[in-house]
């Protein structure tokens, strides 16, 4: 699991769920601010589907990455920030996150938004998430 981006905000429990990309079964997180204290994700159509998915709670974007996909983490690792844009990908909301690590190529993900538990909206210049 990646942690994006992790501000200072108030303590407080939630409970989010959402179905996966394929609507078979919901994907059910408890959270604590930022951290994820249980998650049925990994039994999951869509972890069985090695897919990845985007959550986020209380100034968190937290990446759930499957174990087949795990490969790519050390890539990940070389970004020093990330951002994400919305985008389309053959005509399929998507989300696209970079990791931004200085070179000119640096690695990037493409997420169909159903891969994603809550509404990504652009941030004014200043504000935080």
């Amino acid at each position: 699991m990646v942690n994006f981006t992790t501000l200072p905000l108030y303590h407080f429990t939630t409970l989010s769920t959402a179905m996966d990309a394929f609507g078979q079964n919901l994907i059910t997180i408890k959270n604590d601010g930022n951290a994820i204290r249980e998650i049925n994700f990994w039994v999951s159509s869509h972890a069985r589907k090695e897919l990845m998915y985007l959550s986020g709670n209380a100034g968190a974007w937290r990446l759930l990455v499957p174990d087949i996909c795990q490969i790519h983490l050390s890539e990940m690792a070389t970004g020093k920030y990330a951002e994400m844009e919305l985008s389309t990908h053959a005509g399929v909301p998507a989300v696209t996150i970079w990791f931004e690590d200085g070179t000119r190529t640096p690695y990037r993900l493409l997420l169909d938004l159903r891969s994603v538990d809550r509404k990504i909206t652009p941030l004014k210049a200043g504000h935080a998430f």
